[in-house]
């Protein structure tokens, strides 16, 4: 079994981050200080950040308008993002109405492999044993 454990560049955002404590979060994110921002739902709204490349929601939002303000996150200003949705079995059926409500089309993608995901870690720790 492959386990990932994100450290050294990542922040978290919920609902018992006090203010001051988000306030400090979102300018070290602004800033670069780190590149990965885990927040839930609601301590993400409202956020303003540009240059977001990816937003990896957890489960698909029932609604077109829910979907496009995560997903317009990315692809800011004429720049390119991707927003990844991990789906469950039954959520299927939602992927074909949103992308009508959305007028565009939402990409299904099989889950990485084992041996993929193998690679990408092998590839992530070589280049970091570079630095």
């Amino acid at each position: 079994m492959l386990c990932v454990v994100l450290t050294g560049g990542a922040q978290a955002l919920h609902g018992d981050v006090p203010q001051n404590r988000r306030e400090q979060v979102m300018a070290a994110f602004r800033s670069g200080a780190f590149n990965l921002l885990v927040a839930t739902d609601v301590a993400a709204r409202g956020l303003d950040v540009p240059d977001v490349e990816m937003v990896i929601q957890t489960f698909l939002p029932r609604t077109a308008e829910a979907y496009i303000h995560r997903a317009g996150r990315t692809g800011r200003a004429g720049k390119a993002g991707v927003c990844l949705s991990l789906l469950n079995p039954e959520d299927r059926v939602y992927v074909q109405q949103l992308s009508r409500k959305i007028g565009r089309p939402v990409k299904l993608v099989a889950p990485p492999s084992q041996a993929d995901l193998t690679a990408g870690a092998v590839k992530a720790v070589s280049v970091c044993v570079r630095c």
